[in-house]
């Protein structure tokens, strides 16, 4: 909500490397609907309570924003659908994915994962996690924590590494970010 997921995803497509063509879209994008002709779609949100953000959820975040005490800037990508329900509308989509989520820098019993709904409801769609889910942490002052960007790089990275070892094209991957 706040740009820290989407900065997330800028890295991720950083660390996916040369070769690989990649394109960072926000689901509130109208480029989201070609993402069936990619090889491989990664998908991040950023977590609200627990979970994947709801209108509800989002509609708070910009009354945060809204808030001059807070200091907080809405990503101009932020209002609109969410992950969930871009989810939710089935839109064509390769076979495989990565996940991933920003989250408060807390023990994730408490605050949950937004990559876990992400693949659950992929998974419904008998889709595969190429690599495991990752999440990327958020301080309590909504900044990423040291070395978050450069950590996204490397997970970028070995997602690469993947793909090349299972041999998945690298002309038409994509990224994804809220």
């Amino acid at each position: 909500m706040f740009g820290n997921t989407h900065r997330i995803a800028g890295a991720i497509a950083e660390g996916l490397g040369p070769g690989v063509s990649v394109e960072v879209v926000a689901v509130t994008s109208e480029q989201m609907d070609p993402l069936g002709d990619a090889d491989l779609v990664i998908i991040g949100a950023p977590t609200h309570a627990h979970s994947l953000s709801t209108q509800s959820s989002r509609k708070e975040a910009e009354e945060w924003a809204a808030d001059p005490e807070r200091n907080l800037q809405l990503d101009p990508h932020a209002p609109g659908r969410g992950v969930r329900e871009w989810l939710d509308s089935e839109p064509p989509l390769p076979h495989l994915y990565a996940a991933f989520d920003t989250r408060a820098d807390m023990i994730r019993l408490f605050t949950g994962a937004a990559s876990t709904p992400i693949n659950r409801m992929l998974g419904r769609r008998r889709m595969e996690a190429i690599v495991p889910a990752e999440s990327f942490v958020v301080s309590m002052h909504n900044e990423l924590a040291g070395g978050e960007e450069d950590r996204a790089r490397e997970w970028g990275q070995r997602i690469a590494e993947v793909a090349a070892e299972r041999r998945i094209g690298h002309e038409n991957s994509g990224a994804e970010a809220q």
